[in-house]
């Protein structure tokens, strides 16, 4: 055999595992396409009730704040799914207050927990 060239037995590794790769792509492609057939997922709407909360807080980090770091789009996100007391809190609450409290800590855990306690 001459230098440069390789034998049959030598690509079979290298192509094995390309086609490993191929597969395994095509495979999270089919998925991805599954599950954008599937309906929208949207957090319940919380109007206060505490026994609602931990249900909420985890629907709304795993739906929305994992998925969006703009403090301004995850206020508004979060005033969308709020009713009542927590909604009238956010849109009381000057913009400017409630995006510090999303930079210091999960605005959904002062403003939904204490709706009358932002300062």
């Amino acid at each position: 055999m001459q230098a440069g060239q390789s034998s049959s037995h030598e690509l079979m590794p290298e192509i094995s595992s390309r086609t490993d790769e191929l597969t395994a792509v095509v495979k999270l492609v089919a998925e991805q396409q599954r599950m954008s057939l599937l309906p929208a997922q949207q957090p319940p709407v919380f109007s206060g009730d505490h026994f609602d909360y931990a249900t909420i807080i985890s629907a709304f980090e795993s739906l929305i704040e994992c998925r969006v770091s703009d403090s301004k789009q995850r206020l508004h996100y979060l005033s969308q799914f709020t009713s009542g007391a927590p909604k009238e809190s956010i849109l009381r609450t000057p913009m400017i207050r409630l995006e510090r409290y999303y930079r210091k800590d999960s605005a959904i855990l002062i403003v939904l927990h204490r709706p009358t306690r932002i300062n």
